[in-house]
């Protein structure tokens, strides 16, 4: 059949381009394309044809790396194409901040994700359609790695780094998240980043990373968790995370929270949790919920939309306390132990963050 008149033919991917697209994670440079003898016609014909997409000046993907926009993470996980695109377009380049977060897979909350972060030998900021570039001096640690992986040389420090600026950036509660889930998955520690909060105490918003150090805590699992629990700090409800019910010696279940001082739990549950969950699922978690209300606990659920309602979270929070039995210390009157918590955190993460704000 033939093709109406004005109408061409999709653009081919050339195979020399797809082979150094994808030694690239799927992304290459108009200068890696011309190299592969792909022409700028030629490049805007797989643009049209949507073999290609642009990422920002000079920057292309192949469009089987787009990551899908309906999965959750899609702005995280999109950014970290752009960030590998940014660096085959400035190989002098280290990544840096939420940039540097996003490809090692660090959970990211409330960032700008516009503009990929690097550090050049520039002498002042810069900023393109694709990046904001800093100079070395104005960054916590120069010379990152360019491909971070957990406990290699070096990596504890500038990931501590990047959250630090993380923080600076877009604010102590991003900061939060951040930390606590690359503490949790031991990408860094709580010294790493009080070092690298310690070079920067006189920086202007400094303050923010100080903060952002008094409430991170590497046993909160996500960033509902760690949402949830500044929400209750800030409102004046002591919690600990990851809380062992335990009965007769045997473990009932591991919370999300504790509030402390009466025997209240509290459960962050995001809709992926349940995400085409089955009977026997939804089974299993009434039984356990039932378990731990038999310990004389009582059980709150809380879900992301609520983590945008502060006082009306922490107006029903403050009933259930009110309704809640007092703790006695996780010991009954025969010496069984009902309850405890994970003590395999520093001490320093079991600290009230709202008497360091200063």
């Amino acid at each position: 059949m033939r093709r109406p008149p004005g109408l061409r033919e999709p653009a081919a991917m050339d195979a020399a381009l797809a082979a150094v697209a994808a030694m690239h994670g799927g992304v290459f440079t108009r200068q890696q394309a011309l190299t592969c003898g792909v022409s700028d016609m030629a490049l805007l014909g797989l643009t049209r044809g949507k073999e290609v997409i642009t990422l920002g000046r000079s920057a292309y993907a192949v469009a089987s790396a787009v990551p899908d926009r309906a999965q959750p993470g899609y702005d995280v996980a999109f950014h970290a194409l752009r960030a590998r695109a940014a660096l085959l377009v400035y190989p002098d380049a280290h990544l840096c901040g939420v940039s540097l977060l996003a490809v090692a897979g660090v959970d990211i909350y409330g960032a700008d994700l516009r503009r990929v972060e690097l550090v050049r030998d520039v002498r002042q900021e810069v900023l393109t359609q694709l990046c904001r570039i800093r100079p070395r001096h104005a960054v916590i640690r120069p010379g990152l790695p360019k491909d971070p992986s957990p406990r290699a040389e070096g990596v504890a420090e500038a990931i501590a780094g990047a959250v630090v600026q993380l923080a600076m950036d877009h604010g102590f509660l991003a900061g939060v998240c951040s930390a606590d889930d690359a503490m949790h998955d031991g990408w860094t520690t709580r010294e790493d980043l009080a070092r690298a909060v310690g070079v920067l105490a006189h920086w202007s918003r400094g303050s923010r990373a100080q903060t952002m150090l008094a409430f991170a805590d590497g046993r909160s699992e996500s960033v509902g968790e760690s949402r949830l629990r500044v929400i209750l700090v800030l409102g004046g409800i002591p919690v600990e995370p990851q809380y062992i019910i335990k009965a007769g010696g045997t473990v009932i279940a591991c919370c999300d929270l504790k509030v402390k001082g009466v025997r209240l739990v509290l459960e962050f549950d995001g809709k992926v949790k349940y995400a085409g969950a089955g009977g026997e699922v939804l089974w299993k978690e009434k039984k356990r919920e039932d378990g731990i209300r038999r310990t004389n606990h009582g059980a709150e659920r809380v879900i992301w939309v609520e983590l945008d309602r502060e006082a009306v979270l922490l107006a029903r929070v403050r009933a259930a306390i009110a309704a809640a039995d007092l703790d006695t210390d996780g010991v009954e009157a025969d010496g069984t132990l009902t309850g405890g918590g994970d003590c395999s955190a520093p001490d320093k993460s079991r600290e009230d963050p709202t008497t360091k704000l200063g």
